[in-house]
């Protein structure tokens, strides 16, 4: 057979054809010793099905009928299907038994497809405990989950709603290995002419991976194609003490884009907080982030930006950062201090204009053994004039002062954003 689907052994199939003129039945049996579809082995299919038109003086007046049962053994353990549905007499398609399992998974449930074209129905499905299965059939995942399912019609509009609730949690991720205590996701979507309109709430309790360990991560999703607010509160340990909380919101109309960004909370063990939501614009052909101001411990960080077609204007301020922001990646390596500075670029046709500064205070290493380096300022300033770029850095008076450096620099270009 053409793709990834492989058939061995014999294929048998029969059949059977009775039942009055009125309302025939066909009854179909058949059995395959082995089907591969993509890795997944199953032995020894049976699959039974039976189709029959109902009479139409009989009372419960339905339409064309059927069932079908499938079964086997599979490289995941036990396979199972069964599903039976007919035509309403008002042309409804009811299905009021699905059923589905695959070693201790199972999904079941029912469905009516109406004749307003809007489905509606329950699914329940559970995984079962994937610790007991066997290591070959879990590929690492242990835990419980279980889900359940509506749809239903809102406004004459599909909607459907999802609970989904997990235990005990291990899913190995490259070669890290993520645990998960608890699990609970509950969501309704409302389908509109456009995208759907979402109402979410995601919970997840003692959360590890790697360096990241959560007690506690709640996150909400509110909106619909014009709008979207997500909120969030996070506490645990990502490079440091974590109790942040925040809130994006997103909306869009036929001419822009606008998303705000409030934050608060404790962040690589430093309080951080946004003194007004950071606002910023975007149109086909410009962007602008609004004047912000973020405090971080003792100091903040401030500034804006505004760019349009070849023209960009960026102004940022810091004052008494703490350099533990930077020290993410490697914070057994990276020295530590705080950091003041500005920096300012201007771009207007075919000119750039930018100076920096930086002044770094009670810079030392976060290794042990080292003595503490002394006091360093460092003042860069940059003209883009005639081609050349000049460079000049202050040291303590125990260095020698660093001459100022001049070098050649291309042609000004438009600064990527």
């Amino acid at each position: 057979m053409p793709g990834t689907a492989e058939m061995e052994g014999w294929l048998l199939l029969d059949g059977t054809l009775g039942g009055p003129f009125s309302a025939p039945q066909l009854a179909l049996h058949s059995h395959l010793d082995q089907l591969d579809l993509g890795g997944l082995v199953m032995h020894d299919l049976e699959l039974d099905g039976l189709a029959s038109l109902s009479d139409p003086d009989a009372a419960n007046e339905t339409g064309p009928m059927g069932e079908i049962r499938l079964s086997a053994e599979s490289s995941l353990g036990p396979l199972r299907i069964e599903a039976r549905g007919h035509r309403k007499a008002d042309g409804a398609i009811s299905l009021p038994l699905a059923f589905v399992a695959l070693g201790a998974a199972k999904i079941e449930g029912s469905l009516i497809y109406g004749t307003d074209a809007l489905l509606r129905g329950e699914f329940n499905g559970q995984s079962g405990d994937l610790s007991d299965l066997p290591e070959s059939q879990r590929y690492g995942l242990e835990g419980d989950l279980s889900l359940k399912a509506a749809l239903f019609a809102h406004n004459e509009k599909q909607a459907l709603s999802v609970e989904a609730a997990g235990q005990s949690l291990v899913l190995p991720i490259q070669s890290k290995r993520l645990s998960l205590q608890r699990l609970d996701l509950k969501a309704e979507a409302f389908l509109t002419d456009g995208l759907p309109r979402i109402d979410g709430t995601l919970l997840l309790s003692d959360f590890l991976l790697g360096f990241t360990q959560l007690n506690r991560l709640q996150i909400s999703a509110t909106g619909d194609r014009s709008r979207l607010q997500l909120d969030g509160k996070a506490d645990g340990h990502w490079r440091g003490p974590l109790d942040l909380g925040g809130s994006l919101i997103w909306s869009q109309d036929a001419q822009s884009q606008k998303a705000s960004l409030t934050l608060a909370g404790l962040l690589f063990g430093e309080k951080l907080n946004t003194e007004k939501p950071l606002s910023m614009q975007m149109t086909k052909d410009h962007l602008t982030l609004d004047p912000f101001r973020i405090e971080f411990s003792e100091g903040a960080i401030s500034g804006a930006l505004t760019k349009g077609g070849d023209e960009v204007d960026l102004r940022l301020d810091l004052t008494d950062m703490p350099l533990s922001i930077l020290n993410v990646m490697s914070p057994q390596i990276l020295p530590t201090g705080t950091l003041d500075g500005q920096l300012s670029l201007l771009q207007e046709k075919d000119q750039s204009r930018g100076t920096m500064r930086l002044f770094v205070h009670d810079l030392a290493p976060a290794i042990g053994g080292f003595t503490q380096v002394p006091p360093l300022q460092i003042s860069i300033k940059a003209d883009l004039k005639d081609d050349l770029l000049m460079m000049m850095a202050e040291a303590p008076p125990a260095i020698p002062p660093i001459p100022p450096l001049l070098i050649p620099h291309p042609p000004s270009r438009p600064a990527p954003v």
